[in-house]
């Protein structure tokens, strides 16, 4: 399938972001490549985290994909409206792990990569707004 890229949303004292996407202090960009990930010491501040205050607000979407741009999915804790946005778009594809474990995620994101890939492939197609949401992997 080739190089993928995934980010993961970070508060400032780098534990996983639980709460909405947008609200992350920072963004880490993965990629991942015959089922390996990778982390980058690639970190972006969410510049558009205080820009917007309301959530589902579309240029605090616009601004944060303008940030995260060329990545090919999100990896976010929970479900939120600008996540349902950009699930309708379909050009980076939302995608729900459960966890604030890093090892974990990323466990998750090696183990369902193929299913990863071929729900993007289908929500390009169809033009589907579905959010997939995968069962945390254990390690």
């Amino acid at each position: 399938m080739g190089k993928k890229s995934f980010v993961l949303g970070f508060k400032k004292d780098s534990l996983i972001n639980r709460g909405h996407f947008g609200d992350a202090d920072m963004f880490r960009i993965y990629g991942i490549e015959n089922g390996i990930v990778e982390s980058r010491d690639e970190w972006i501040e969410n510049g558009a985290k205080d820009e917007y205050e309301t959530h589902g607000n579309g240029k605090k979407l616009n601004s944060i994909e303008q940030i995260i741009n060329g990545v090919d999915f999100i990896i976010a804790y929970s479900v939120s409206p600008n996540l349902k946005k950009m699930a309708e778009k379909g050009r980076i594809i939302p995608v729900i792990v459960d966890s604030v474990d890093e090892k974990i995620i990323i466990r998750t994101v090696e183990r369902n990569i193929e299913i990863i890939n071929k729900f993007k492939e289908n929500s390009e197609s169809a033009g589907d707004a579905d959010i997939l949401k995968l069962i945390p992997e254990k390690i």
